[in-house]
């Protein structure tokens, strides 16, 4: 099983600024393909998976546009 090491600073970073813990553990083997993924568990017990990719032009803000409608119509995008 792979450790902490693996993990890019950018995604310890993201953690800890957007979700208020630091990574604890690693759930899942990270893979790395076109995009690379983390499943982790954070300090305070939350399991998380992390999709981290290239930036792409214009790719994000479409993304986060589409998820920002959904959440504007009230629809719960996350379970906790």
């Amino acid at each position: 099983m792979a450790t902490l090491a693996v993990v890019p600073p950018q995604v310890v970073n993201w953690c800890e600024m957007r979700l208020g813990s630091h990574p604890a553990g690693i759930l899942v083997e990270p893979i790395h393909q076109m995009s690379s993924f983390y499943g982790l568990r954070l300090d305070d017990g939350r399991e998380v998976a992390i999709k981290l990719r290239p930036y792409e032009s214009g790719r994000a803000k479409s993304c986060v546009a589409a998820q920002r409608a959904v959440a504007d119509t009230g629809s719960r995008v996350h379970d906790r």
